[in-house]
């Protein structure tokens, strides 16, 4: 049929001219995109307003972008780091959740406060993103949730989350609450939501972790 004359080629232009990094001279910045420059051809890229805050017309920079394939369009997406991009591809793997509510949510927060918001369940942090419904949020746990790299959380917000400058017993404290039976989210959440101190130790934060659940 000419629908699935039409799934193929869709599908051999995606495998042929992905287009997956582009370095260039921003020519234009507008709200939601950049005009980049590579030699003689100009990329329209749609970034994250952060990201594209910080951009100067006329700066040479190197974008990492995703290639978006339909039936009437065909877009690019660009990020400024591998993390960002790796998101977008795990928050549009969702279903409900296309390319510009993806890039809404990296707009609204970073990497690891997204991460954090998903693992610990935060539909109060995730709500206040334009786009997310609560229905919508409940499909962004409850599929991204085990996808989330537990230790790269800890280690880049454990500062700002538990209010202390270093405690090396976390992970222990973590490990230890997952082999009691409970889940990495609500191990995670726990742990977050407790009062941990700087000299807290494997026992005391588990205590303090289950006492918070109960």
């Amino acid at each position: 049929t000419r629908g699935e004359k039409y799934v193929i080629i869709e599908k051999n232009i995606s495998e042929v001219y992905m287009i997956g990094l582009l370095q260039g001279q921003i020519e234009k910045k507008n709200i939601d995109n950049i005009l980049l420059m590579c030699g003689n051809v100009g990329f329209q890229i749609y970034m994250p307003t952060g990201a594209i805050n910080e951009l100067i017309v006329g700066d040479s920079i190197l974008v990492h972008t995703h290639m978006q394939v339909r039936e009437d369009n065909i877009s690019l997406y660009g990020f400024l780091s591998d993390e960002e991009k790796d998101m977008f591809l795990k928050l549009i793997s969702v279903s409900g959740i296309g390319p510009k509510v993806a890039l809404g949510i990296i707009s609204s927060l970073s990497v690891s406060k997204i991460m954090l918001a998903i693992l610990s369940e935060d539909y109060k942090v995730l709500g206040k993103i334009p786009g997310l419904g609560k229905k919508t949020i409940g499909k962004l746990i409850l599929e991204l949730k085990d996808k989330i790299d537990i230790e790269s959380v800890i280690e880049n917000t454990q500062g700002n989350i538990y209010n202390i400058e270093d405690n090396k017993n976390l992970d222990d404290a973590l490990l230890t609450m997952i082999t009691l039976g409970f889940s990495e989210s609500q191990a995670f959440k726990a742990i977050q939501e407790s009062s941990i101190q700087a000299d807290d130790s494997v026992e005391e934060i588990v205590k303090k972790a289950l006492a918070k659940m109960n």
